[in-house]
């Protein structure tokens, strides 16, 4: 087999390593005179000490740009950067873009601070909510079969329901990565 093929199609440029933040921005782009060329909403999808990687749902253009969001105060911070290379996702569809972070470092620093703080915040209030929430009541019907669907991807599945004795709450993953609990109820129990 040509090892050519199990390839990705993109080369990965960062030197320093990456953390894990998914975090919704709005965001300003500049042209090299620092006019304003555009702007939109988009997400961070990790950061590191020098940028970002910036998922939008069109192109970006141009040479600079402002990256705006709110820290855990409920103050509004900004960060600048350089637009170095978009490509689209294959999987998604969505842009993504590298940015590499410019103006102070601590003015950058300060960002990228405020930007895990508000996802690990946003993480764990979800991991609470999903914890407390009443799971939902899925009926396995007279042919031993029940059907449960993803809150998040909205696909479903139906499964067989035979080993299920009474009553039993159950943990489900789904193939997009989301987890939740189901109630799981034998219909005439």
């Amino acid at each position: 087999m040509d090892s050519q093929h199990n390839q990705p199609r993109y080369n990965e440029k960062r030197v320093c390593p990456r953390v894990e933040t998914v975090n919704k921005v709005g965001y300003i782009l500049l042209d090299k005179h620092m006019e304003k060329v555009g702007h939109g909403k988009g997400r961070t999808l990790n950061l590191s000490q020098k940028g970002t990687l910036l998922e939008t749902r069109n192109p970006t253009f141009g040479c600079f740009v402002i990256l705006v969001a709110t820290d855990l105060k409920g103050k509004q911070l900004q960060v600048k950067g350089r637009l170095v290379n978009t490509r689209q996702s294959d999987t998604t569809g969505f842009y993504l873009t590298g940015v590499r972070f410019s103006g102070s470092r601590e003015e950058y620093i300060n960002a990228i601070v405020a930007f895990i703080k508000v996802y690990h915040n946003r993480k764990q209030l979800n991991q609470n909510n999903r914890l407390y929430s009443t799971p939902e009541k899925v009926y396995v019907t007279a042919d031993n079969t029940f059907i449960i669907t993803c809150p998040r991807c909205k696909k479903s599945k139906e499964l067989d329901g035979s080993l299920l004795k009474g009553h039993m709450k159950v943990r489900i993953k789904c193939r997009c990565g989301n987890v939740w609990k189901n109630y799981l109820i034998r219909e005439g129990s």
